[in-house]
This record gives structure tokens, C-alpha cells and sequence, in this order.
């Protein structure tokens, strides 16, 4: 059998391994809010993607949402409770091989009172704040 190609038809197809981009996970979460963690990847041909938390693999459920895209998979838990801290775990695969990316989630506790999570987001995050009432800034924030 003779295979001849027309030069202004030629498909090129570059197959390529899966390869994740930098996983979206937030640090801290206050317990009752929403909890999204989501991974992005490249890969010829397209990878599927699983979730993980702490080694088990998360399926879909009544509180555990998984959206899954041609590039993108996301994880979202509408009210984060306590036990959904946890290392989670995107794996993405093709038929040229796999990539891994974890990242910890601390769900914040609401015994702690309103807005306590965030006054804890504050110290970790870079702030442009001056001090709100006159006064001296903190050392930290000079």
C-alpha cells in the first residue's frame, strides 16, 4: 500500500506527556465558606485528571464537586468543615506518561469567632495597608 500525501495537507501532530501549570490552593479557609482548589495542564493528546486528599481519591458527591475541563480540573466543597484540611493532590495522565502537584488546605476552625480567618490570611499575604486609625504601623508592615 503507497500513502502519498497533497503538501498543503499536512497535519502535524506533536504528542506531548502532561505537564501541570502551578496548582491553584488556598492556604487557609475559614470552616462554612466555600473551598475551591483547582489544577491546570497541557498535554497532547489531552490528559484526564483525578483528585486526591491525603492518598485517598475523591469522587463526586453531594459535598465534594469535581469539574473536570479540557484544561482544567477544579475541586469545590461549597461549606468547608475542619476535616477537609488535608494535602490534596491533582494527577493528570495521557498515554505519554503522568504529573502529580499537591497543595495543603487548613480549614480555620469558626471556634475561633467572625473574621478571625482573615485577620490570619492578613499576616501571610503581602499588605499594602497603613495603619487604619493614625498611629504607628506594625514593624512588619514598615
Amino acid at each position: 500500500m503507497i500513502c502519498s500525501f497533497h503538501p498543503s495537507l499536512l497535519f502535524v501532530f506533536l504528542a506531548a506527556a502532561p505537564q501541570l501549570k502551578q496548582m491553584t490552593v488556598p492556604t487557609r479557609v475559614d470552616e462554612g465558606s466555600k473551598l475551591t482548589v483547582k489544577c491546570e495542564a497541557t498535554g497532547n493528546p489531552l490528559p484526564t485528571y483525578r483528585w486526591f486528599k491525603d492518598g485517598n481519591e475523591l469522587k463526586k458527591s453531594k459535598k465534594v464537586r469535581i469539574k473536570n475541563g479540557q484544561k482544567n480540573s477544579r475541586v469545590q466543597i461549597n461549606r468547608a468543615r475542619v476535616e477537609d484540611s488535608g494535602n490534596y493532590t491533582c494527577v493528570v495522565e495521557n498515554l505519554l506518561g503522568k504529573d502529580n502537584s499537591t497543595g495543603t488546605v487548613h480549614v480555620q476552625s469558626s471556634e475561633y469567632g467572625d473574621g478571625e480567618g482573615a485577620v490570619l490570611l492578613s499576616l501571610y499575604t503581602p499588605a499594602t495597608v497603613g495603619p487604619l486609625t493614625g498611629g504607628t504601623a506594625p514593624s512588619m508592615w514598615r
